[in-house]
């Protein structure tokens, strides 16, 4: 089993049906919510709660997964692995890659503006995976 990443959002109970769905950042006290998992395993020897993120804005709450799960990760923590009988759902940043007609390149927003890709991969495919 791989350990989960900062990436994982959340647990789902049944498979989505519109890919174009907006994706949801959980709060804490939500069952399908990752952070507890990670706040337990970081916190495990010290008594710690679970922080509650209920009233926390989304990206306040995809701040505080993602600094879990990388607090994990730096302690090269593997304590929490993925369950296949789970559904999970992952970030991709597709709205940071450009299929423009220049080629596959990267927005880095201002001052940067858009990164190409294309020498960088050398004619390589971007791959994207998913495994069960």
């Amino acid at each position: 089993q791989k350990p989960m990443t900062a990436t994982t959002t959340m647990m789902m109970p049944s498979m989505a049906t519109d890919l174009e769905e907006e994706v949801e950042e959980l709060p804490s006290m939500d069952p399908g919510s990752l952070l507890p998992l990670a706040q337990k395993a970081l916190g495990a020897n010290t008594g710690q709660s679970t922080l509650d993120t209920t009233s926390w804005s989304i990206a306040a709450r995809m701040k505080a997964r993602k600094h879990a799960f990388n607090q994990l990760a730096a302690r090269k923590d593997k304590t929490l692995k993925f369950d296949t009988s789970q559904q999970y759902t992952f970030e991709f940043y597709q709205h940071l890659l450009d299929f423009g007609e220049e080629g596959l390149a990267i927005d880095m927003g201002q001052p940067i503006g858009k990164v190409g890709l294309s020498r960088a991969l050398d004619g390589q495919p971007l791959k994207f995976m998913s495994a069960h």
